[in-house]
């Protein structure tokens, strides 16, 4: 099933026109994160893919996910932020929390494992926690 699973990312992320050659795991992603030890958590990641458990569902309008050298992000629909939250990044979790608990949010308030791939011209993030995993790119 896992590579299965596999190939289906695979298949996604050429289906998307991207240079998939020369992925790079990048090692710094065990550093504690404060403000800005890690460079590559910031900025806005396009979120176009989750999967539950074994199915992955592909989003027909991707969102997009801001990280501020703050510590605070938001995530855009369509240009409009639809969340606010608070985020923190320490070894491999990257932990968001929302202020309001009355929204219907799109990552819950928990701590995610986190997973960097690095190519030419892209990164790539993985966000995992119990059975569903978040799929983000920049």
């Amino acid at each position: 099933m896992r590579i299965l699973f596999s190939i289906y990312i695979l298949l996604m992320i050429v289906s998307c026109n991207q240079d998939t050659a020369n992925t790079k795991t990048n090692q710094n992603n065990s550093i504690d994160l404060e403000i800005s030890d890690n460079k590559d958590i910031f900025g806005g990641w396009s979120m176009c893919a989750i999967s539950d458990n074994d199915m992955m569902i592909q989003l027909n309008t991707c969102k997009t996910l801001i990280l501020k050298p703050n510590g605070t992000g938001y995530i855009e629909n369509n240009s409009l932020i639809i969340e606010t939250f608070v985020w923190t990044l320490k070894n491999l979790g990257l932990k968001i929390i929302y202020g309001n608990k009355s929204l219907n949010s799109t990552f819950p308030d928990t701590t995610y494992y986190t997973y960097f791939t690095k190519q030419k011209d892209r990164v790539d993030l993985i966000l995992r926690h119990k059975g569903q995993s978040y799929y983000l790119s920049k």
